[in-house]
């Protein structure tokens, strides 16, 4: 034998043997178990458990959820790299009468250190949900309808349950518009700009059109009039950067973009790269807008072939870029399963130069339930940004 056997003490096999009742008088198991370990420790063992694991200890014991919820694992777990990406699925049910349905969101959560998918429902809403406006710093921003006001907003982190229905608009007209929301990840507060048409005066048949701007400050939880520039959205820079490489394959964005075939061509977005996703046999890959900002350059670079062998054309693909990291997925309806839709993940990473293929569960459904993704919109969850 290359190490010795530990002996079991006579008191471990005494408790082993234990009934649940014997055990809970027993002096010796006053301190032995998860709840009665120190917060520090408690906090440096979820800070390091897969997503869907933290998510459900939140609901099983308060003082678990109470250090989720505590500042100092806010800052534990702000200060470790973002290592997870959450994309959204929406489903639309039936009609059964009116015009407004509400919709049905969930969020695909890619856990990148435990390489594993989860899924977080959207439970306890103020409103009935209509789309997804804007997100920023794990705080999304939300359209629905209400009996009273037509068109609301409301805001929530979705990791930690918490919603926060926004106060109606000062001048209350009938087409707001969300331009802009900026985020503080280092107070958690956020900012949103608002544009707003309509008649405010609320007599019958009058047709006058009155635009204002709105700006609704989460540290007071109020709106107040402002202008188109507010807000000033900071820039952002992407840590990529761009090596001049005449070996590189190169090609002209007239190329892969006109006279391409529908649904061969696709657009993503991190910081202040533009990316796409191009499925046509002679430009097949990813490439990147030569240059910085809004598209800018007539080039585009090749970051990296497909994998060989893998089927796209006939099939429903969805494109995301989040930070050093390309996801594809597809949406497959295979033929010994006709009730069900699978979903095919590949993802590429930048500083591994790899292809990862996998078809997880969580993210399979129904075929009556009609899931559709949310296109390039990415969000990344956060403990720390409070709505």
């Amino acid at each position: 034998m290359c190490g010795r056997v530990p002996k079991v003490s006579k008191s471990c096999v005494d408790m082993e043997c234990m009934s649940p009742a014997a055990a809970a008088d027993d002096p010796r198991m006053e301190h032995t178990t998860l709840s009665h370990l120190p917060d520090e420790l408690l906090e440096n063992i979820f800070v390091r458990l897969p997503l869907k694991y933290v998510v459900r200890l939140q609901c099983l014991n308060k003082k678990w959820r109470f250090t989720i919820f505590s500042n100092q694992f806010q800052k534990v777990n702000a200060a470790l790299p973002a290592q997870r990406i959450g994309i959204f699925r929406v489903r639309t049910p039936s009609r059964s009468g009116g015009s407004n349905v509400a919709k049905i969101f969930q969020i695909c959560v890619y856990d990148v250190s435990a390489n594993e998918w989860c899924k977080i429902p959207l439970e306890s809403a103020p409103l009935n949900l209509e789309a997804i406006l804007q997100v920023d710093s794990g705080i999304v921003c939300w359209k629905g309808f209400h009996q009273i006001h037509h068109h609301k907003f409301s805001t929530c982190n979705p990791v930690m349950g918490v919603w926060y229905e926004l106060p109606p608009l000062l001048q209350g007209p009938e087409f707001p518009t969300l331009e802009k929301m900026v985020s503080n990840t280092s107070s958690g507060m956020y900012k949103l700009q608002v544009r707003t048409f309509g008649c405010t005066c609320k007599q019958v048949g009058c047709r006058s059109v009155h635009e204002s701007v709105e700006i609704f400050d989460s540290s007071t939880h109020s709106w107040s009039i402002g202008n188109s520039n507010s807000l000033e959205i900071p820039k952002i820079q992407s840590s990529r950067l761009q090596v001049w490489d005449p070996k590189q394959e190169r090609v002209q964005v007239t190329d892969i973009c006109d006279q391409a075939p529908h649904g061969t061509v696709y657009h993503g977005r991190s910081q202040d790269r533009w990316y796409i996703l191009s499925l046509n046999s002679d430009t097949e890959g990813i490439w990147e807008w030569e240059g910085k900002g809004i598209m800018q350059g007539p080039s585009l670079l090749k970051v990296c072939t497909l994998p060989l062998g893998c089927k796209f054309m006939t099939y429903k693909n969805y494109f995301y870029v989040h930070a050093e990291i390309f996801i594809i997925l597809t949406v497959f309806e295979p033929l010994d399963a006709p009730d069900l839709k699978q979903v095919r993940v590949l993802t590429f990473q930048t500083s591994t130069q790899a292809w990862d293929e996998r078809w997880p569960q969580e993210l399979a459904h129904s075929r009556l339930e009609s899931w559709e993704f949310e296109t390039e919109l990415t969000f990344e969850p956060s403990f720390s940004a409070m709505p």
